[in-house]
């Protein structure tokens, strides 16, 4: 500006034509001078910078490629099937759902549980998608698409970012249909609610067209090859391959009671003992009540065709409701005698003679069955008769002065806290002398839960002296308490509580406990108690044992409260 005032003052006039060049050089300074305006177009980095973040992924979770319906009953998968989309970004997205059927067909539809909704960074929503063809379609083959789309929300004004993610499937529709009915139950008839799935195979591929839930479900189907599954507490059950061209009931069986986890834990030491073992047994249906289940034992050897121990008693349960036992059983030796060799142990549960559960184990015995010989010269025999007489005097007569015999006896006095009744292994009920109260079957498995489960394990353990003349007790200490069991019959024992310092092999003791013993046999041959009646009629049994504890009172040995 100063250079312009200069310039005019030194002139004294100006030509119109200087003027206009003087506008016209003021006008180009200022355009230089004044700030340039931000062009409206966006720049490859604003588009970066508006795309950072914006990650949508889909999850079709649709397990058909292929339907193969009639138009006879058209089909529906009752929303059963879906799709997940999940938000991985920092950017809010929205989420669009269609489809588009070729050739078009309104009578083929898709609906969705939910649709056109904003998903938020790291949010997940699964929509169900209920694909739908109804009946009287035109037969043909169809193309079906369905189509997620999201877009950056909100979205932009110029080039809104989106992404798309197609799935496509072929309908065909057809003619006949059949019903297939599908029952699910276990071996001894009982219904199973079961998870049931239809795989229809076709053109080699699997398509997951039906689900339902029940024990007796009718689907429509045109003809065929179809895979039918029962699934149950989320693993498969049962399943059957089949090649449908008519109406078909198909009972799929399997049972709820399961053995497993069989393991040896002590090996014969001897070639007369005891294989002993245990095991898991599980019950997953929560409807059952008071089934009662028979553990059985078979064992073969592994090369060979025939059973060496056949249907050897392990257990007997009396089930309620879902549970878990862990047990311990034992097999006698193969014709009283093992042999080092591969076996086949084998534990069937039966129910009222219907085979619930079969499973097998193989185990290796190794026993010692040899010793060591040493072969020496001839020996004159009455030389080595005469060195052991005089050995034999010199050994007797120092121990017969120093020798006595050694009886085991109690270091506490034998004081009954608590008696009990056993059928099967099960503790039918229970007087308490402390208490002075009686308790029946279900009652001590409330009040005394670990009872029950210690009574299952001990009671299987049954000794060799209980298949002999003389019984011994079976005895089980904790802390200070034992436990005594003792045999009445093949049927029923009895359960007895005592101090942990009272010695089972004292002969008072064993005395008592055979007197008690014998004294309950008689009172259940009077009144004619059997294991079933007992079961049936368990508050009447809580007469029984108060008279088999006034027995113990009249004998005193009943413990004080």
């Amino acid at each position: 500006m100063n250079f312009f005032n200069q310039h005019l003052r030194t002139k004294e006039s100006l030509t119109g034509v200087n003027l206009h060049k003087a506008i016209s050089l003021l006008l180009l300074l200022f355009l230089l001078t004044y700030p340039p305006q931000m062009s409206s177009k966006p720049t490859l980095d604003t588009m970066e910078t508006q795309g950072r973040g914006f990650s949508v992924r889909f999850e079709f979770k649709i397990p058909i490629v292929i339907i193969n319906v009639s138009n006879e009953t058209g089909y529906t998968n009752n929303m059963k099937d879906s799709i997940v989309a999940r938000n991985v970004g920092n950017v809010s997205a929205y989420i669009e759902f269609k489809y588009k059927v070729t050739p078009p067909n309104p009578n083929i539809t898709v609906e969705f549980s939910s649709n056109n909704f904003v998903l938020s960074p790291d949010d997940v929503v699964e929509t169900f998608v209920n694909i739908s063809v109804k009946p009287r379609t035109i037969a043909g083959k169809y193309s079906l698409s369905i189509i997620a789309t999201a877009q950056s929300y909100p979205p932009a004004a110029q080039n809104p970012i989106s992404y798309s993610q197609v799935y496509t499937l072929d309908i065909y529709v057809s003619g006949k249909a059949y019903s297939l009915r599908v029952i699910t139950s276990q071996p001894d008839g009982a219904s199973v609610y079961s998870e049931i799935n239809v795989v229809q195979i076709f053109n080699g591929t699997e398509n997951y067209i039906y689900r339902g839930y029940g024990y007796d479900i009718t689907f429509f189907v045109v003809e065929g090859k179809y895979r039918i599954e029962a699934w149950f507490n989320g693993r498969k059950r049962a399943e059957e391959t089949l090649y449908i061209a008519q109406n078909l009931t198909l009972v799929l069986q399997f049972s709820l009671i399961r053995i497993y986890d069989i393991k040896v834990i002590s090996q014969p030491r001897s070639q007369q003992d005891n294989l002993i073992f245990k095991f898991a047994v599980a019950n997953e249906d929560p409807l059952v009540y008071k089934r009662v289940v028979d553990i059985v034992a078979f064992v073969y050897q592994k090369n060979g065709p025939n059973y060496v121990v056949s249907s050897a008693h392990v257990a007997t349960l009396t089930i309620r409701s879902t549970m878990t036992e862990s047990l311990i059983g034992s097999v006698p030796a193969p014709n009283g005698t093992w042999k080092n060799d591969s076996y086949v142990l084998r534990l069937v549960a039966f129910c009222e003679n219907v085979v619930m559960e079969n499973v097998s184990v193989e185990i290796v015995i190794t026993v010692i069955t040899t010793g060591i010989i040493i072969e020496r010269g001839y020996i004159p025999i009455i030389p080595l008769l005469a060195v052991a007489l005089i050995a034999g005097l010199i050994g007797y007569l120092p121990a017969r002065a120093t020798t006595r015999r050694i009886k085991p006896v109690s270091r506490a006095p034998f004081r009954i806290k608590c008696v009990g009744v056993l059928g099967r292994g099960v503790l039918l009920g229970m007087h308490d002398f402390t208490k002075r109260k009686e308790f029946t079957m279900s009652e001590v498995d409330k009040i005394y839960p670990s009872l029950i489960a210690l009574i299952r394990n001990m009671e299987l353990l049954r000794p060799a002296s209980w298949f002999s003349r003389e019984h011994l007790p079976l005895a089980w200490s904790i802390v200070t308490e034992k436990f005594l069991i003792y045999p009445i019959d093949k049927e029923f024992a009895i359960l007895l509580s005592t101090n942990a310092k009272v010695n089972e092999r004292d002969l008072k003791v064993i005395r008592a406990v055979k007197t008690i013993a014998e004294f309950v046999r008689r009172l259940h041959a009077e009144s004619e108690l059997s294991y079933n009646y007992i079961m049936k009629h368990q508050l009447e049994y809580k007469v029984y044992l108060r008279r088999i504890a006034e027995f113990i009172r009249n004998m005193k040995l009943a413990a004080q409260g």
